[in-house]
């Protein structure tokens, strides 16, 4: 995991310096080294890795909005939501690795959300319809969970 902070912080300090096609490549490339350490059984994935894969896509759909390209971070919001089903999905999860699921479901609810309010007129109408389809998504997650506190 040493190799995604350093990446990740490389995309943080190109953000704050404005620099955000560099954030976005370095983004990216800190999603590709948090993923290269998830496992293919869900028995092995560190809470960790999840909340780092969450943070990264987080990172990466800030960095496409300060430079106004909205399509691609709602593409960004949509694949993190994809990942938390899809990691959702499998059986046997740790209640740390429930846990990881609920907060990232919780932390992209908020900025998806958001950056759906904020943006609802410079996303396609297509990307529009999938919003529906995004907060069902979400709430799917968030509901069996919050339910049991």
């Amino acid at each position: 995991m040493w190799e995604w902070e350093n990446t990740l912080k490389q995309a943080k300090k190109a953000y704050y310096d404005k620099a955000f096609i560099t954030a976005i490549t370095l983004n990216q490339q800190a999603l590709a080294i948090a993923k290269s350490s998830l496992t293919d059984t869900v028995n092995l994935t560190s809470p960790k890795v999840i909340s780092s894969i969450m943070v990264s896509y987080l990172s990466l759909a800030d960095s496409y909005i300060k430079i106004m390209d909205f399509a691609n971070a709602y593409q960004v919001y949509q694949r993190s939501l994809y990942f938390l089903q899809k990691i959702n999905k499998q059986p046997g999860k740790t209640v740390e690795q429930t846990t990881a699921i609920f907060n990232g479901a919780i932390k992209l609810q908020m900025d998806g959300t958001l950056f759906c309010k904020r943006h609802r007129h410079d996303i396609s109408s297509n990307q529009q319809k999938l919003q529906d389809e995004f907060q069902l998504g979400l709430a799917d997650l968030i509901a069996p969970r919050a339910s049991v506190h």
